[in-house]
């Protein structure tokens, strides 16, 4: 039987699988910018209290000691760390797989939700391979060739509708249009550039989520989604408290970023579909940060909190997980 995997970044680790057993879907949620001390604005009770266990990342990039969203969504995509600006690729450039890209070509189906344009940092580092996040008409060219069956997301100037149909995707630009799509590679773009702040953007992010969940499912052998809350970082970015406010009351309020989070836990504890494999269980990733790579050995799972490299999570979830 297998089972549904969480993983909450940068701060918490929830919702796992069983440790003798292997995963069918991933769900990555990545609050960009999200710390302890943003979380901790909100009020209880609230949906990140469901989180079973919380661990701590150090998210230092190979550059600097203050990573950037290229070189962190590197390292959660890709399992290791890079210097600031550069996306999928190691510090002397060279090319490195996304657990995305890999378990696609495992066969499996993929997906990625963001607030922000598509080929922005965190959704780029799953799918490019570019020494510089600004590269925006290369990190596209990326996206035509290595993209995810289904994106959500905000468009760009240099995005081009006749590119991504020639890659095989079916184009639309409304939740309504998505909604309405059954099969095959899906681009919803739904904004011209990123998507609107707080409260202006509606519901578009969890509902995007569900369709994009729905969507993907349909494969039996499983899926990977990865969904970002980006603008919690450009509030920060802004010293903006009213602008962070709204996109963390935003979660409080049961609506966005933490909807979407809420729809995963039910998900995950729900006996929506026949077999239990979104049944919650009670373990959690724990890697020791010192160990190389080939030191990661089922042996690291177990239910207690951890301190953690993000990139190592990655890892793990490759080498005892799934491949």
């Amino acid at each position: 039987m297998k089972h549904l995997l969480i993983i909450l970044s940068v701060w918490a680790l929830s919702i796992a699988s069983y440790a003798n057993e292997p995963i069918k879907n991933v769900i990555f949620i990545i609050g960009d910018g999200m710390g302890l001390n943003q979380v901790c604005t909100l009020e209880s009770p609230n949906h990140f209290e469901r989180a079973e266990y919380i661990g701590l990342s150090k998210t230092y990039s190979a550059s600097h000691k203050v990573t950037d969203s290229a070189a962190g969504g590197t390292a959660l995509a890709c399992g290791m760390k890079t210097k600031n600006g550069m996306l999928g690729l190691t510090p002397d450039s060279l090319p490195q797989n996304s657990v995305l890209t890999i378990l696609q070509e495992k066969g499996f189906s993929t997906g990625i939700v963001a607030s922000c344009r598509i080929n922005h940092a965190t959704p780029a580092s799953y799918y490019a391979h570019q020494p510089n996040r600004n590269m925006d008409a290369e990190i596209l060219s990326d996206l035509y060739k290595n993209g995810p069956d289904v994106f959500v997301a905000g468009g760009n100037k240099l995005l081009s509708i006749d590119s991504l149909q020639n890659a095989g995707y079916t184009y639309v630009n409304s939740i309504a249009d998505l909604q309405k799509q059954e099969k095959g590679k899906i681009a919803c773009v739904l904004a011209p550039e990123d998507m609107p702040a707080a409260p202006e953007r509606g519901n578009d992010i969890v509902l995007g989520t569900a369709e994009a969940i729905r969507l993907l499912e349909k494969n039996p052998k499983g899926f990977f989604l990865m969904i970002e809350g980006s603008q919690i970082d450009w509030a920060g970015h802004g010293n903006n408290a009213e602008y962070m406010k709204a996109e963390l009351e935003k979660a409080q309020n049961d609506d966005e970023y933490n909807n979407a989070l809420a729809i995963i836990c039910d998900v995950a504890v729900s006996e929506m579909v026949s077999d239990d494999r979104y049944k919650l269980a009670k373990e959690v990733f724990v890697i020791d940060h010192h160990r190389n790579k080939s030191d990661i050995t089922e042996n690291h799972l177990c239910n207690t909190s951890c301190v953690a490299c993000c990139e190592y999570l990655t890892i793990l979830l490759l080498e005892n997980a799934i491949c």
